[in-house]
């Protein structure tokens, strides 16, 4: 039974490792799947070892840092984006009244 709790220690490990690499390649929706086989490689543990339990504890927090500050880039930029769209709606609007005068002008 101990080969095969290593067989899972050694999958386990792999995915952690992907886990992060997904990460930093913001590639969330396959870090998903990843998040799925860890779930269902730990319910088959016998006995899982204290210290590998505290490693993926902390890597999980530390990824959910990294998410969350992307998330807050994410919403400055969106909201950066709507300011300029404001903008230029403000400047499309100032343009055609600006071409309205001109043209009773003419």
């Amino acid at each position: 039974m101990q080969a095969f709790d290593e067989q899972l220690v050694k999958r386990l490990l792999e995915i952690e490792e992907q886990l992060d690499q997904l990460l930093e390649e913001e590639r969330f929706e396959e870090m998903s799947t990843l998040l799925d086989e860890r779930k269902l490689i730990l319910e088959k543990f016998t006995d899982i070892p204290v210290e590998l339990a505290k490693k993926i504890f902390q890597a999980d927090q530390n990824r959910m840092e990294k998410i969350k500050h992307l998330m807050e880039q994410i919403s400055q930029q969106a909201k950066q984006s709507k300011q300029g769209q404001t903008g230029l709606n403000a400047y499309k609007s100032l343009l055609e009244q600006t071409t309205n005068k001109l043209d009773k002008l003419t």
